[in-house]
C-alpha cells in the first residue's frame, strides 16, 4: 500500500521488491487471527455485561472499559521495551499470549470477582504480545521493500479483522443469548490454537533475544533475568487489578503517560542522524492521528453497543439478531472485504503513478468517518418520532467507517514500521499502541457524553442523547481531515523517500 512508482533515478539504487510474501507472514497472520478472535470476542461483551449483569451504571462501565482498553493498547510500550532489550520478540509474544489465555479462563468461571483479575491478565499479556508481533513482521522484509511491507501489513490487518469479526459474532451471540461466561471462555479456548500456531509455525531464529547470555544472568537469590521478568509480571497484574476498582486513577495517569512517552522518544531521537530524527517526528504525528481515529472508531464496543441495544431494530427478514454480536461483527466483516480490494486499488494506482500519499489517505479516511457519523445522525433525525432506527442505518454506517479504517489503519501501522530506526522499532510500535491507548481512553470519555439516565426506557427519549453527539463527531472528523491536509507539506518533507 501507499507507494508511488519510483523515478528512474531512484530505481538505480533501490533493489527490486519482492512479489511473493514470506511464508512466516502467513503463520503470524494465522496466529494473529485467533488472538484477535479472543480479544474482540471478549470486548464485544464487556460493557453490556457490566451494565446488565454486574449492574454498574453506564458511567462506571465506560470507565472500566476505557481503563481496560487504554491498558491493552498502552502497555505494549513497556512490552516493546522489554522485547527490545531483554526477552526478544518470540519469548515476549509467547509469554504475553499465555497470560491472555489465563485471563480468559478466569473470566469463564462463574465468579464475578474474577472478572477484573481476568481483565488484568489479558491487559498485561497484550502488553507483551501486541505491537511486538507487528515488529516481528517488519523483520521479514528487506529495508528497501516498501511495497512488500505495505502488502504484508495489509495481510496482517486482514487476518486481525477476520478474527475480530468471527469473535464478535460468535462470542457476542453466545454471551448475550446463551451464557456470558461461556462467551468469555470460548474466546480463550481458540486463543490456544493461535499460540500453538505461533510456537510451531515460526522458526526460532526469528525474534530471538538481543542478548541470550543476559537472560541467564543471576540477579537476585539465584534467579536469572528472564525468570525475574516473568515474576514481576504478576506484581503488575496485582496492581492493575486495583485500577479496575479505582478507575479515576487513569484520569491522572493516562495523559501524562502519553506525554512522557512522546518526550522519551524525542529525547532518544538525538542518538540518530538528522534524517532519522525527521522520520521519527513524522511517525509521532501519524501516531497522533491514529489516537484521534481510535477515539472515534472505538465507540463500536462502548456507546454504539448500547445504542444498538436501545435504539436499533435488530430484525432482518423476520429474524432477530443479537445486538451485541451483530454490532461488533459488522466493522471487522466489512474491513475483511475491503482490505483485499484496497490492496488491489492501491496497486492499480501505484502502477499509474497515481497512488495518494499516506497523509492524503489519512485525510480521506477522516472524511469517511465524518460521513459515518452523519448517516447515524440522519437516521436519528428521520426516525425521531419512534426512536428506533432500521438496522440498515447501522449497516451502511459501518461500511463508511471501514472505508475510513482502510485508509488509516494499515497505512499508519506500515508507516510507523518503515519510519522507525531498526534499533527502536519495537519501542516505536509501542508508542503507536500508546497513541491507540490514549484514543481508547478518549473514546470512553466520548461515550460517557452519551449516557442515558437509568430510569429512561423509552427509545424516543433516549435517542437525542446519541444524535446530538453524532453531529458533534461529524464536525470533529471533518476538522481532522482538514488538519491532515494542512500538515501534508511538513510530513512529506520529514518522511523523505518514504511515501
Amino acid at each position: 500500500m501507499n507507494r508511488k512508482l519510483v523515478s528512474m533515478e531512484d530505481a538505480v539504487s533501490i533493489p527490486e521488491i519482492r512479489t511473493k510474501q514470506p511464508k512466516e507472514l502467513y503463520r503470524v497472520a494465522m496466529a494473529t487471527m485467533w488472538f484477535s478472535f479472543s480479544f474482540w470476542g471478549m470486548a464485544a461483551l464487556l460493557v453490556v455485561y457490566i451494565v446488565t449483569q454486574l449492574k454498574y451504571n453506564e458511567s462506571d462501565a465506560y470507565a472500566i472499559y476505557g481503563t481496560f482498553a487504554a491498558l491493552v493498547f498502552g502497555l505494549p510500550l513497556l512490552g516493546g521495551f522489554i522485547s527490545d532489550r531483554i526477552l526478544g520478540q518470540r519469548k515476549s509474544i509467547i509469554w504475553g499470549c499465555s497470560l491472555q489465555i489465563i485471563g480468559h479462563a478466569l473470566m469463564a468461571l462463574p465468579f464475578q470477582n474474577l472478572i477484573f483479575v481476568g481483565l488484568s491478565f489479558i491487559a498485561v499479556g497484550s502488553g507483551f504480545a501486541s505491537g511486538t508481533d507487528s515488529a516481528l513482521v517488519g523483520t521479514f522484509y528487506a529495508k528497501e521493500d516498501n511495497a512488500g511491507k505495505d502488502a504484508g501489513f495489509s495481510i496482517l490487518y486482514l487476518s486481525f479483522n477476520i478474527g475480530a469479526a468471527l469473535g464478535g459474532l460468535i462470542c457476542g451471540f453466545i454471551g448475550q443469548k446463551i451464557n456470558w461466561h461461556l462467551g468469555f471462555g470460548l474466546a480463550g479456548i481458540l486463543m490456544v490454537f493461535g499460540l500453538a500456531q505461533f510456537i510451531f509455525g515460526i522458526n526460532k531464529k526469528h525474534g530471538s533475544p538481543p542478548n541470550p547470555d543476559r537472560l541467564k544472568k543471576k540477579i537476585y537469590l539465584g534467579i536469572n533475568t528472564e525468570f525475574s521478568t516473568y515474576l514481576l509480571t504478576f506484581v503488575a497484574i496485582g496492581l492493575i487489578t486495583l485500577l479496575f476498582y479505582h478507575t479515576g486513577v487513569m484520569d491522572v495517569v493516562m495523559l501524562p503517560l502519553a506525554i512522557f512517552s512522546f518526550i522519551y522518544i524525542i529525547v532518544i531521537s538525538s542518538r540518530f542522524t538528522i534524517q532519522e530524527r525527521w522520520k521519527i517526528f513524522a511517525a509521532l504525528i501519524a501516531v497522533l492521528f491514529i489516537c484521534c481515529f481510535f477515539a472515534l472508531y472505538s465507540q463500536i464496543n462502548g456507546s454504539l453497543n448500547l445504542f444498538a441495544l436501545r435504539n436499533v431494530n435488530m430484525h432482518i427478514g423476520g429474524f432477530e439478531l443479537s445486538s451485541v454480536a451483530f454490532n461488533t461483527f459488522l466493522g471487522p466483516f466489512f474491513i475483511t472485504l475491503l482490505i483485499p480490494l484496497s490492496m488491489w486499488f492501491w496497486k492499480f494506482l501505484r502502477k499509474r503513478n497515481s497512488e495518494p500519499h499516506t497523509v492524503k489517505k489519512l485525510s480521506v479516511g477522516f472524511l469517511f468517518m465524518g460521513l459515518y457519523f452523519f448517516l447515524l445522525w440522519l437516521g436519528c433525525s428521520i426516525n425521531r418520532s419512534t426512536g428506533i432506527l432500521p438496522v440498515y442505518f447501522l449497516i451502511g454506517g459501518y461500511f463508511l467507517m471501514e472505508l475510513s479504517e482502510v485508509c488509516i489503519g494499515p497505512s499508519v501501522y506500515s508507516l510507523t514500521s518503515k519510519l522507525s530506526p531498526g534499533k527502536i522499532v519495537s519501542t516505536m510500535m509501542g508508542i503507536l499502541y500508546i497513541g491507540q491507548s490514549l484514543g481508547q481512553y478518549l473514546a470512553a470519555k466520548i461515550g460517557a457524553l452519551m449516557i442515558v439516565p437509568a430510569n429512561v426506557t423509552d427509545p424516543i427519549i433516549s435517542l437525542p442523547y446519541y444524535s446530538t453527539n453524532f453531529l458533534n463527531l461529524v464536525y470533529i472528523s471533518i476538522g481532522l481531515a482538514v488538519m491532515a491536509l494542512i500538515l501534508y507539506p511538513l510530513m512529506k518533507k520529514w518522511m523523505q523517500e518514504v511515501k
